[in-house]
């Protein structure tokens, strides 16, 4: 990502709709998974550090994390994160092998520095036999939007795309389901319209992260409680991303 969205992030993380209701998601499905206060997480591309310290305080004292960017660095270091850290790529992981219970990435995989095989197989290779992989991605290439360039996203997955790159190693998909259906034909909407009317010098450099007025961050909000507490029972068939678990089988 550009400088100013690690800036952005940092303010938001904590309020803006989209960032508490994943982590609720995260959480609640590391839960559904097992992990306790003795397991290994790594937070791989962990960003300015809101998911990690959140699973650090609330669910497993074990929990580290990485991400490439030195823009990072110093709100892990605000939020007192340095010592479950470091600077490092997706695409050669500098942990041992079969290191971890649980590995997930959120947003990372369809980066541009990203190599989408390679990081892959680094989170399977640092994660033990028996544990899980859990992975959030944006859906629909034809969602790509003016948003996206400053946060350096250049793919987006169908289901079969995302089950080709899980299926690149013989692990047990346990899950993958859309996110963000209830909100889906607005979300889309939005998007293609920014598509649609910017293009080459009216492009934005920056992302549309920026604070909603509180009423329609909360309306949000609730709306993702509602999908939240479905996603035990129900794999959604559309969404604006897709989220993914796969086990790792001993």
């Amino acid at each position: 990502m550009e400088k100013r969205e690690y800036e952005a992030s940092f303010q938001l993380e904590a309020s803006y709709w989209w960032f508490r209701g994943q982590r609720d998601i995260l959480v609640d499905c590391l839960q559904r998974l097992g992990s306790n206060s003795s397991s290994r997480i790594l937070d791989a591309g962990c960003g300015t550090g809101k998911n990690l310290e959140t699973v650090s305080n609330g669910l497993s004292f074990l929990s580290v994390g990485f991400d490439i960017s030195e823009w990072a660095m110093p709100y892990l270091r605000e939020r007192q994160l340095t010592r479950r850290v470091c600077q490092a790529s997706i695409n050669e992981i500098p942990l041992p092998d079969e290191t971890f219970d649980l590995v997930y990435s959120l947003g990372v995989i369809e980066c541009a520095e990203v190599q989408e095989e390679k990081a892959f197989a680094e989170l399977w290779r640092v994660t033990k036999p028996g544990g899980h992989i859990l992975l959030i991605v944006s859906a629909y290439q034809w969602l790509l939007a003016p948003h996206d360039r400053p946060i350096h996203a250049i793919r987006r997955y169908n289901r079969s795309q995302l089950k080709q790159l899980i299926n690149t190693k013989p692990g047990k998909i346990l899950s993958i389901t859309h996110l963000y259906p209830i909100l889906f034909p607005w979300l889309a909407g939005y998007r293609l319209f920014k598509r649609w009317t910017s293009s080459g010098e009216d492009m934005p450099q920056e992302s549309d992260l920026r604070p909603l007025p509180n009423w329609l961050n909360q309306i949000f909000y609730q709306t993702v409680q509602i999908e939240r507490r479905m996603l035990n029972k129900v794999h959604f068939p559309f969404g604006t991303s897709l989220l993914a678990i796969v086990k790792k089988e001993k």
